[in-house]
């Protein structure tokens, strides 16, 4: 008899759930095999099915949240114009913002490091597709690896302080910054 696509996809995303869920009490290096399963009301041997090991199904839980980012990002250009870096940057933050714990926890200090390079090569993909707009800057990789790194950096301490400011003055505030350091930029090199 043949498995069921929808009742396939449902056991592993329990699995994923049951994950995220212990991980957000434990920590991303502390979540057990054994402890999914029990959580997730599954066999030991269905883990097998679905995943080679935890750092599989890491990777996996992982590529779902970069798909899911990749599209809402990429869905920004559909409505904006790439010139208006401002209204682009703003709802870049915005989705980020709005995302679950679960993209923190993989971005936080006890995170996972490759995630993290993950974001920042997709973020890099969208400031280059940005940047190609305007004239060719002899910086702009440095550009791109500062605004990437700089704009997760600020995500990550938006976050574990609590959001303790709105998307708005997180997104006015990125602006700013951004703006001074690129032009910053752009003033020294013509000098």
């Amino acid at each position: 008899m043949k498995k069921q696509p929808e009742k396939t996809a449902q056991t592993k995303q329990s699995m994923i759930d049951a994950f995220w869920v212990i991980a957000k009490k434990r920590g991303l290096n502390n979540v057990t095999i054994s402890e999914i399963t029990k959580y997730a009301d599954l066999n030991r041997g269905t883990f097998y099915v679905y995943f080679s090991d935890m750092n599989d199904l890491l990777a996996q839980a992982e590529d779902e949240i970069i798909e899911d980012l990749r599209s809402k990002v990429w869905s920004v250009f559909e409505d904006k114009n790439f010139a208006d870096f401002q209204a682009v940057s703003a709802k870049v933050i915005e989705v980020f913002g709005e995302y679950d714990d679960n993209l923190f926890l993989l971005l936080g200090k006890d995170g996972d490091p490759q995630f993290l390079d993950h974001v920042r090569k997709e973020a890099a993909n969208v400031f280059n597709a940005v940047m190609k707009q305007e004239k060719e800057n002899p910086y702009q990789d440095y550009i791109i690896a500062y605004v990437t790194s700089a704009f997760t950096g600020l995500l990550q301490f938006w976050h574990e302080t609590g959001k303790e400011i709105s998307l708005a003055e997180l997104s006015g505030l990125a602006h700013r910054m951004t703006l001074h350091v690129m032009l910053g930029l752009k003033e020294q090199s013509e000098h």
